[in-house]
């Protein structure tokens, strides 16, 4: 019955593995803020039943698309761990997956009151400016590493990159001048427009 209900509950079919490593990290920071919240050891075993209890319980003040984001997060990180597991802590594992699987949106908001909806989304020049000044020794010199952090600023307020793009891109010289070309971060599963951007360097 588990086998059929695994297959039921997690469609990996149109699932990139980046997307899968990303709901396993948001798995285990919610696995580690049970842990936390129940006063227990960094390595102690949190209980299936514990999970759903917990999604459930937070729903009413999570905003739906944050409470679909755990959802599915926590249904991949059961069933990654029933995989690893055996006898009854395997099927108490998909048993919950099965069951946070059936549970909707409805009580969720609109908007949430505690995540990212009221997190800043710009930094002010001023504040920058502060970070850059912070960075400096009493001599107003830079370590290889500030110099390296304050580049990595300058070159991402100038281009609008996402810190994860970095990693992906590329300098490539076009009749046009140079460009960087970018894999963008939000193009999996039909989002965005397009695998890649590029981005005009000439006058930057």
């Amino acid at each position: 019955m588990y086998g059929d209900q695994r297959k039921m509950i997690s469609n990996t079919t149109q699932r990139t593995s980046a997307t899968t490593d990303q709901y396993l990290h948001k798995y285990r920071q919610i696995r580690d803020r049970i842990r936390c919240l129940d006063g227990l050891q960094k390595e102690a075993l949190v209980h299936p039943d514990r999970i759903v209890r917990y999604l459930i319980e937070g729903r009413p003040g999570w905003a739906k698309r944050t409470w679909i984001y755990y959802k599915r997060a926590v249904i991949v990180g059961l069933e990654e761990d029933a995989g690893l597991a055996g006898g009854e802590q395997r099927d108490l594992m998909l048993s919950a997956a099965a069951r946070i699987s059936k549970e909707t949106q409805t009580l969720a908001l609109s908007r949430g009151t505690r995540t990212s909806s009221k997190k800043a989304k710009t930094t002010s020049m001023k504040e920058i400016k502060l970070i850059y000044m912070a960075m400096r020794d009493a001599e107003g010199k830079l370590d290889d590493m500030s110099d390296q952090l304050s580049c990595f600023m300058v070159a991402s307020i100038s281009t609008g990159l996402r810190p994860s793009e970095w990693a992906q891109a590329d300098l490539v010289q076009e009749s046009t001048g140079l460009q960087l070309k970018v894999v963008n971060a939000k193009a999996t599963n039909g989002r965005a427009n397009g695998l890649y951007r590029h981005i005009h360097l000439d006058g930057l």
